[in-house]
């Protein structure tokens, strides 16, 4: 199956590694149970079997897993999802 992995979170807080068909539908999804606004940090994809991808960044980064999906952001974790080919959205009120 086609699809997206994602890293979602606020600006400055901690990020959630998932996978998605479409990862703005999942933030929207997301936000309406989160009280901080969260936004789309980095994306990998569209890739196939992005389940593999998501389940092999949990297993790499688990010494920094908060709960369930959810992982401090470091260094090594976004040198890994470059490694991934992640693209990063154009944050609001950022120029072109």
């Amino acid at each position: 199956m086609t699809g997206y992995v994602y890293l979602i979170g606020p600006a400055d807080g901690p990020v959630k590694i998932g996978r998605t068909d479409n990862p703005i539908v999942r933030l929207a999804a997301l936000q309406t149970s989160h009280w901080q606004e969260l936004e789309i940090v980095a994306v990998i994809g569209p890739i196939d079997q992005p389940e593999e991808i998501e389940r092999t960044l949990h297993r790499e980064f688990h010494q920094v897993r908060i709960r369930g999906e959810w992982f401090s952001r470091s260094d090594a974790l976004f040198r890994r999802v470059n490694s991934l080919g992640a693209w990063y959205p154009r944050k609001k009120g950022s120029a072109a």
